[in-house]
């Protein structure tokens, strides 16, 4: 997968993905893509999804599959800010409600409670 980051204030994330590929993102975070793309919808389990309803965020996510060699898919923000990719390979991050755009498919996404004393 190759990904560009374009624009500002309001940035776009382009990804061309190869056969096969595929990635994540939370409902509504896909801004346009190519016709040979494929979605699919689904929640993780019932244990990831009773956690994300707790903790407000959306409760399904979608994954985008390409079917043939050079798609395109793009994701978009609703409000102002820059976008910046995070590689998670080698170390794990806790990030704020709502701001997750997308990840590869391989990607392990789950909730953190903060236990407050």
């Amino acid at each position: 997968m190759q990904y560009e980051i374009q624009g500002a204030p309001f940035s776009v994330l382009v990804c061309r993905l190869s056969n096969g590929e595929s990635m994540k993102c939370q409902k509504g975070g896909m801004a346009w893509m190519s016709g040979g793309m494929q979605m699919q919808t689904s929640g993780g389990g019932i244990g990831k999804m009773l956690g994300k309803l707790v903790t407000g965020e959306s409760m399904f996510y979608n994954t985008y599959h390409a079917t043939d060699s050079s798609n395109e898919i793009a994701f978009g923000m609703s409000f102002p800010g820059n976008i910046i990719a995070v590689d998670v390979s080698t170390r794990s991050i806790v990030a704020q409600k709502r701001s997750f755009m997308a990840c590869e498919s391989g990607v392990d996404m789950s909730i953190f409670f903060q236990k407050k004393i």
